[in-house]
């Protein structure tokens, strides 16, 4: 192992050192957690950004009424 590296500890290593299978699954489980969190951060984020798109669009057609009104 290369000095300063980080030793990742497989599965195997970790049950023979009589560890719980149970780590592999805990960790799996809290990255699913954080990327359902991500993932439905990410869906909040569109949606708002629709909505900002919608409003500037929705204020571009009140503009060129406006525009046309006065030609």
């Amino acid at each position: 192992m290369k000095e300063g590296a980080i030793h990742m500890q497989s599965r195997d290593d970790a049950l023979k050192d009589g560890q719980k299978d149970t780590t592999w699954s805990d960790c799996a489980e809290a990255f699913q957690i954080i990327i359902d969190r991500m993932r439905q951060q990410t869906e909040d984020q569109q949606q708002r950004l629709q909505q900002t798109i919608d409003m500037f669009k929705e204020r571009q057609r009140e503009l060129q009424k406006q525009i046309d009104a006065n030609k």
